[in-house]
């Protein structure tokens, strides 16, 4: 299993943020007919940890979760549901091992618009965690 893996289930055993986005967490973007409310992430880095005695299995991922919906209200509810869920988060049990997740940076994200296609909109607020886990 992938940290991205043990991230996104996370995510869907956490009811606070399923009711917001039902299954709706995808690589990369979110497609069309998925509709609003739901998450795209993208792993920016993964960086071994190592140790002047050698490699200790320790890695730092940044991961990129971005959070859509109709509405900025709505994509505030879903950044603070994620961030419920996974800042301060640690897993022994999974593989790999989740030792700590935090939240580095949260920004908001330009509404979405095309011209002279269906008027609706998206609005979305991009959160960057810090992963430190062990090797997949």
């Amino acid at each position: 299993m992938s940290v991205e893996s043990v991230i996104v289930a996370r995510l869907l055993a956490t009811s606070g943020v399923t009711d917001l986005i039902a299954s709706r967490i995808r690589p990369f973007e979110l497609r069309q007919a998925d509709g609003l409310g739901g998450i795209a992430y993208t792993t920016i880095s993964e960086v071994p940890v190592g140790r002047m005695t050698g490699d200790n299995n320790t890695f730092r991922t940044r991961m990129q979760l971005d959070c859509f919906a109709a509405s900025y209200n709505d994509a505030k509810q879903i950044q603070a549901a994620v961030v419920a869920a996974l800042d301060g988060y640690a897993a022994g049990d999974t593989d790999p091992e989740i030792t700590s997740v935090r939240l580095e940076t949260a920004s908001d994200l330009p509404t979405e618009h095309t011209p002279g296609a269906d008027k609706r909109r998206s609005y979305g607020v991009s959160l960057d965690f810090i992963i430190w886990h062990g090797s997949d």
